[in-house]
């Protein structure tokens, strides 16, 4: 520690000490600062460095595996739908920072760390302390392995580049790069697992197997069905007889409009025929009845006669004699009807009319009879071929259902057996780790340190200095004496008369007997 004194018997203290540029002055209080506190400083100083010392012959020099991984689109992987034409990515096209991010996440997942720990048997060659005084689990041991491994690895995409730079660092060359080794393999293997969904393959398989049989079995449907209709077209054949029935049905109304005119045509021949005498006189002849008349008057003549004789011999009362009288009568009255109506003798023939209406009537009660029975049999032609269409329709419905069943049952076939073939390649290609990532820089074991072990010296110097010197201002700071003069006088308001060296660790006024004045040490209150 520097003192400064003051001329005894003198008023003015010395200047020269203080007369100096700054910057040396500043120098001069570091200087002063740090032998003041020189203990503080070689303490701090030495356990700074000793303890970078300590690391670096623990860790030791430390190496660095490098890997890059490009990450490119030039296998194109079919897309899983349900679609005939699924849309498939174009081959070639420009990988998105998306797509870089997700590998970066990929390789950074803990699926990934946990199975490169597991196969290097990280988890068995370092523990940490806890685990060496307490027993751990093996779970906790591969979490805190992967935790270390998570905490060495460094996954960087680099800018404007389709890239990604992968380092891990170690202690150990070799076994750096075989960490470093694995993580590529599982990384590569989790690659495949994400972009390909497992079994897809047995699956679509699967699925082709059952629509094949499914097709088999509706063809043979099909094929039984036709044999038990003995009709290949049922469809075809229903449209051919509603045609035929709508002529069917056309004819009978025909029929029955026939059978109307001819029931209206009977019905004015039977009018005409009541009102047409069935036969016409064709000469008539009017003369008496000689026999009758004759006979009547010789019948007269004979009665005269016996009522002559009767009445010679009888009364005319007398009975007999009035009957004979009653014939007289009789057989003259007779004799004047036939006198007064003769004989006619009338010639009649056969009317043309009459014989005409009777046989248009005749000819239209058969023509009737027929039309009426080809209105039956029409009828009866008509409800089969609607029967028939109606089983004809059943049939084909069925038949339709089928064959749509069995179209749809061999596109699906068809599109299975598609899947499977693509399945199929996808399965190929990942077996042959065909896939859009590459390995553009592979692993190798590193020769150079990326730290040696000086560089750990060199920053354990450079933190001891720092720390040191933190230290020594730290303590400055929070130490209230006065160092020098000019701190007396700028808190007390007071010169500095004199200063003498100190004696003691803690500076004391003492009186100056010879001048009778008191003097001041640096370090006073």
């Amino acid at each position: 520690m520097t003192e400064h004194n003051l001329t005894p018997g003198s008023h003015e203290p010395m200047r020269a000490p203080y007369a100096q540029p700054p910057a040396r002055r500043a120098l001069r209080e570091l200087a002063a600062a740090v032998f003041r506190h020189k203990r503080l400083c070689l303490l701090a100083f030495g356990a700074i460095l000793l303890g970078a010392i300590v690391a670096a012959i623990i860790n030791g020099p430390q190496y660095q595996a490098r890997m890059k991984i490009l990450v490119q689109r030039e296998r194109v992987d079919p897309v899983v739908s349900a679609q005939q034409d699924a849309p498939v990515q174009a081959s070639g096209a420009p990988v998105t920072p998306e797509q870089i991010n997700a590998e970066v996440e990929l390789l950074r997942s803990n699926d990934v760390l946990r199975e490169t720990v597991i196969a290097t048997g990280m988890h068995r060659q370092a523990g940490s302390i806890r685990c060496a005084l307490f027993r751990c689990s093996r779970e906790e041991k591969i979490a805190r392995a992967v935790r270390g491994l998570s905490g060495r690895l460094s996954i960087e995409p680099l800018k404007n580049n389709n890239i990604i730079t992968v380092t891990l660092n170690g202690s150990k060359a070799e076994r750096t790069a075989k960490l470093l080794k694995a993580l590529q393999a599982n990384y590569l293997q989790k690659h495949l697992q994400v972009h390909r969904l497992p079994g897809q393959f047995d699956f679509f398989s699967q699925q082709a197997e059952h629509y094949r049989q499914e097709l088999q079995n509706t063809q043979q449907q099909l094929a039984d069905l036709s044999e038990q209709q003995r009709s290949p077209a049922p469809l075809i054949e229903r449209d051919i007889r509603i045609r035929k029935l709508h002529d069917f049905e056309a004819t009978l109304e025909e029929t029955r409009a026939a059978v109307k005119q001819t029931r209206d045509k009977i019905r004015t021949l039977q009018a005409q025929l009541v009102s047409v005498p069935k036969r016409l006189t064709t000469s008539m002849r009017a003369a008496d009845n000689g026999e009758l008349l004759q006979s009547l008057k010789s019948k007269l003549l004979a009665l005269e006669l016996e009522r002559t004789e009767m009445l010679s011999k009888f009364k005319p009362t007398y009975r007999p004699v009035q009957q004979l009288e009653t014939k007289i009568a009789q057989t003259k009255s007779a004799i004047a009807i036939a006198e007064k109506n003769p004989l006619r003798d009338e010639t009649t023939d056969v009317d043309p009319t009459y014989e005409w209406l009777r046989s248009e009537l005749v000819k239209a009660r058969a023509e009737l009879n027929a039309l009426q029975g080809k209105a039956a049999a029409t009828k009866a032609t008509i409800d089969q071929y609607e029967q028939d269409s109606q089983e004809l329709n059943l049939k084909g419905i069925a038949q339709e259902q089928l064959t749509r069943a069995a179209k749809t049952n061999e596109q699906s076939y068809l599109f299975y057996v598609r899947k499977r073939e693509e399945a199929r390649i996808t399965d190929a290609l990942d077996q042959r780790r065909i896939v859009n990532v590459a390995v553009a820089e592979d692993v190798a074991v590193p020769v150079l340190p990326s730290r040696p072990t000086w560089m750990y010296i060199a920053v354990g110097l450079i933190a001891a200095v720092v720390g040191s010197a933190s230290l020594v201002f730290a303590a400055e700071h929070f130490d209230n004496s006065f160092r020098t003069p000019q701190e007396i006088e700028g808190t007390l308001g007071i010169p500095v008369l004199a200063a003498v060296p100190a004696q003691a660790p803690e500076s004391r006024i003492v009186p100056d007997e010879r001048s009778g004045r008191s003097s001041a040490s640096e370090g006073s209150q």
